[in-house]
C-alpha cells in the first residue's frame, strides 16, 4: 500500500545507508577473499539500522527510523554490500594475469560506472517483473517482512534485533579468542587428521576452521549446498590429490593450497560453468519469458503512481550516456576496442533480462555464468589477450548484478509502499560507498603485492575461476596439462549431469536433488577448511530448525528459529560480527604468529 509522504530517503536515512553499507561492504570483502562470493546483506542492514535507531532513541538523540526510512537504508547498503565482486574476482585476476597492479582510483571509477549503468538497466523491467508479473524475489521478500515485524506494534517481532545484538557480539568475541595474537582458544577445531604418505594435511588446509563467519555463511546457503560443498572438499583433498601425488601430477613435498588449486581449479571451472549455464542452454522458456509481455499487463491503463515510477527517460538519456563512458573507459583502462565495448553493452541488454529473471524467482544472480559468455565473445573478438578478457567479462557481471539487485530492493519498496525512485538514488549512494570502501580496504589487504592473491591468507577462489577460464580461452588447451584436460571433461559432465537429474527430480518429486552442482565444484577451488566450516554451520542451523519444531515453546531454538528469518537473522549476525573483527585482524596485522 502506497504510504504518501511518509519520510524515506531523508538525510539521516541516506547517511545511515552509506555507513552501514560501507560497513556491510566489507564484512562481504572478507567472505569474498575466503570463499569468492557474496551473501545478501538486506536483512542484517534492516536490523542494525533499527537497532541503531532504537538505541538513539530511548537516550533522546534521535526519532526511531520510519519504515521507509529503513527500507532506504537497506536499498544503499544491500548496493553496497554487493560491491565486492570486482576486487574478490575480476580485478585481481586481471592483476595476476599482467602482472602490474592495477591503479586503485581506477578501480573504484570502473565499479561505479558499472553500477550506475546496471541501475539504468534495471529500469524497464521493474513494472514488468514487479507490478505486472508480481514475481516472488525472495531475499527482498523477506527484508520487507522483517521490516514490517520490527516496525509494527508486536513486541516479538523486535527479538530479531536481539538476534543480531548478541549473535554479532558472540562471533566478534569468538573471532578475537581464536585468531588474534592474544588467542587463547584454537584456530581450527580439529588436528587428528591423518598423514597421507607421509604429508601432514594440515598442510593441505584440511581441517575446520572455527571461524564463525564461514558458520554463519553455511546457514545461508542451506543444507543442500553446504552438504554439497563439504562433499566437493572430500572429493577433491582426500581422494584426487592423494591420487594425483601417487601418479606423479602433484609434488609430495611443499604442497599447498596453492599448488593444489593450480590444478583443480580446471574441473571445479568446468562443473560450476557448465551447471550455471545448462538451465539456460536447455530452458528456452526461461528466456522466452524474460522478453514476453514487456509491457504487459496494464500497458493501456494511466498510471497513477508515474510521479514516483522510475522515470524512463533516465534510461533513454542515461543509457547512451554511461555507456560511451563505460566504453571510454574500458578502452583507456583496459585496451578494450571500442567496437568491442559496444558490443558488450549490447550483451547487457540481454543477460539483465536472464539475471533479473532468475533473481526474481530464486535470489540467486548468475552474474559470473553470463560472464564466462562475455569472456567467450570477447575471447573471439580478441584471441590470446586474457587481460582484455577479463575487463570485457567485468562489464557484464557488475551491471547484470547491480539491475538485479536493484529490483530486489524495490520488491520490498513495492510490498511496502515505498517510492521506487529515491530507491534507486539510495541504490547509487550504496554503489558508490561500498565501492570506495571495499576497494580502499582491499588494497590496503594486499599493500601492493600481487604474489599474495591465491595464498592462504587470501585465496580468492572467485579470481582463480576467472584467471583461469580467461587462460583456457586464450591460450587454447594446449596450455592445460594433459591430465588437467580430462579433469576438465569430466568436471564439465558432472555439472551437466548433476543439473539433468536435478530437473527431473523437480519435475517429478517438487524439491531439488540432494547434491548440488553449484556447492560441489565450489569445494575444489576453496581451501578445505572454509568447505567444511561452511557445511557445518549448514547442518547446524538446518538442524536447529528441527528441533526448533519439535522442541518446548518459549525455549531459545523456539525464539531464534520459529521467527520469521530468525535463523537469517542469526546467521548473518555471525557473518557481521566475525568479519569485522576478521578484517580488523588482517588489516592491522594482529593476526597468530
Amino acid at each position: 500500500m502506497y504510504r504518501g509522504d511518509m519520510p524515506q530517503l531523508t538525510l539521516r536515512a541516506g547517511v545511515t545507508g552509506v555507513v552501514v553499507g560501507a560497513l556491510l561492504s566489507l564484512v562481504n570483502l572478507y567472505i569474498g577473499i575466503k570463499t569468492g562470493f557474496a551473501v545478501g546483506m538486506g536483512v542484517t542492514s534492516v536490523v542494525l539500522s533499527f537497532l541503531a535507531f532504537g538505541i538513539l532513541s530511548k537516550i533522546g538523540a534521535a526519532k526511531q527510523i520510519t519504515l521507509l526510512e529503513n527500507n532506504a537504508v537497506q536499498s544503499a547498503a544491500t548496493a553496497a554490500g554487493y560491491m565486492t565482486g570486482i576486487v574478490t574476482a575480476s580485478l585481481p585476476a586481471y592483476m595476476m594475469v599482467t602482472g602490474e597492479v592495477f591503479p586503485m582510483w581506477q578501480a573504484i571509477v570502473w565499479a561505479i560506472l558499472l553500477a550506475v549503468l546496471g541501475v539504468l538497466f534495471a529500469f524497464p523491467w521493474k513494472k514488468r517483473f514487479i507490478n505486472w508479473g508480481d514475481y516472488p524475489f525472495p531475499e527482498g521478500k523477506a527484508a520487507a517482512i522483517v521490516m514490517d515485524g520490527l516496525h509494527s506494534d508486536n513486541s516479538a517481532d523486535r527479538i530479531k534485533t536481539t538476534i543480531l545484538a548478541r549473535g554479532g557480539i558472540v562471533a566478534a568475541v569468538w573471532a578475537f579468542v581464536t585468531s588474534s595474537r592474544w588467542a587463547f582458544l584454537p584456530e581450527q577445531l580439529f588436528n587428528w587428521f591423518p598423514k597421507v604418505g607421509g604429508v601432514e594435511l594440515q598442510s593441505w588446509s584440511v581441517n575446520v576452521s572455527s571461524d564463525a563467519a564461514m558458520i554463519g555463511v553455511g546457514g545461508i546457503v542451506g543444507i543442500r549446498t553446504g552438504a554439497s560443498w563439504l562433499l566437493g572438499g572430500v572429493i577433491n583433498y582426500l581422494i584426487l590429490v592423494p591420487l594425483l601425488i601417487h601418479y606423479g601430477l602433484l609434488p609430495a613435498e611443499n604442497l599447498g593450497y596453492r599448488s593444489i588449486v593450480a590444478w583443480t581449479m580446471w574441473p571445479g571451472v568446468a562443473m560450476i560453468t557448465c551447471a550455471s549455464l545448462y538451465p539456460f542452454v536447455t530452458k528456452f522458456d526461461i528466456i522466452k519469458s524474460a522478453f514476453s509481455g514487456l509491457r504487459g499487463k496494464g500497458q493501456h491503463e494511466e498510471d497513477v503512481l508515474k510521479g514516483i515510477e522510475l522515470p524512463m527517460r533516465a534510461f533513454y538519456i542515461g543509457i547512451p550516456l554511461v555507456s560511451a563512458s563505460v566504453i571510454i573507459t574500458g578502452y583507456y583502462f583496459f585496451g578494450i576496442n571500442m567496437l568491442m565495448g559496444l558490443g558488450a553493452i549490447l550483451l547487457i541488454g540481454v543477460f539483465t533480462l536472464i539475471a533479473v529473471n532468475s533473481t526474481a524467482l530464486t535470489s540467486f544472480t548468475p552474474s559470473s555464468a553470463l560472464a564466462k559468455l562475455s569472456q567467450l565473445y570477447a575471447a573471439a573478438c580478441s584471441p590470446g589477450n586474457a587481460a582484455v578478457n577479463l575487463a570485457t567479462g567485468s562489464i557484464t557481471a557488475e551491471a547484470t548484478g547491480n539491475a538485479s539487485n536493484l529490483l530486489m530492493d524495490i520488491k520490498a519498496g513495492y510490498l511496502l509502499g515505498a517510492k521506487p525512485r529515491q530507491q534507486a538514488v539510495a541504490h547509487v549512494l550504496g554503489a558508490i560507498a561500498g565501492a570506495c570502501a571495499a576497494t580502499t580496504m582491499f588494497y590496503y589487504l594486499f599493500q601492493g603485492d600481487i604474489t599474495k592473491f591465491g595464498s592462504d591468507a587470501m585465496p580468492l577462489p572467485g579470481a582463480t575461476i576467472w584467471k583461469g577460464l580467461a587462460e583456457v580461452l586464450n591460450q587454447g588447451l594446449s596450455a592445460i596439462p594433459v591430465s588437467a584436460r580430462w579433469a576438465i571433461l569430466a568436471g564439465a559432465l558432472v555439472g551437466v549431469t548433476l543439473e539433468w537429474v536435478n530437473g527431473r527430480f523437480v519435475k517429478k518429486f517438487q524439491k531439488s536433488f540432494s547434491i548440488s552442482a553449484i556447492g560441489l565444484s565450489l569445494g575444489f577451488v576453496v581451501p578445505f577448511n572454509f568447505s567444511a566450516s561452511i557445511a557445518l554451520g549448514s547442518i547446524l542451523f538446518w538442524l536447529a530448525g528441527k528441533l526448533a519444531k519439535k522442541g518446548a515453546k518459549d525455549g531459545l531454538l523456539d525464539r531464534v528459529f520459529t521467527q520469521d528469518e530468525g535463523g537469517v537473522t542469526l546467521a548473518s549476525a555471525l557473518i557481521a560480527g566475525a568479519g569485522i573483527v576478521g578484517l580488523i585482524i588482517i588489516a592491522f596485522g594482529i593476526g597468530r604468529g
